[in-house]
């Protein structure tokens, strides 16, 4: 587990990959949190993505969803959410990657299938 003050600090750490799970505040000194989401989506497997806040609005909810978090929570949390949401993640992470390898098979596979046929 690792921890950063804020997103500036969190990229070089989040670029040397081996991170399952990314728990970012919306608002952090410097660039937001949302800025986190891009460099971890470029990770593979990206990172199962949740931003929590003490401001949020449903279209900040919504923004962070669309640019690739997970989940958005609002401050307070309260204990069964804060221990679920980030399984939850996780869950939604792996099956992300599993999801990504069987269609990376089923491509190979199927082109695999029509170079033999070609041939």
């Amino acid at each position: 587990m690792s921890a950063c003050a804020s997103a500036e600090a969190a990229q070089p750490l989040l670029q040397q990959g081996d991170i399952d799970l990314l728990i970012s505040d919306l608002r952090l000194p410097g660039a937001n949190g949302l800025s986190l989401l891009p460099v971890a989506q470029s990770l593979n497997p990206a990172p199962a993505m949740l931003i929590i806040t003490a401001f949020g609005s449903v279209q900040q909810a919504v923004q962070a969803l669309q640019q690739g978090a997970d989940d958005f929570l609002t401050k307070p949390l309260e204990w069964t959410t804060s221990c679920s949401r980030p399984a939850a993640c996780w869950k939604i992470a792996a099956c992300a990657v599993k999801c990504n390898a069987t269609a990376q098979s089923w491509q190979w596979s199927n082109f695999t299938a029509s170079s033999a046929r070609a041939a």
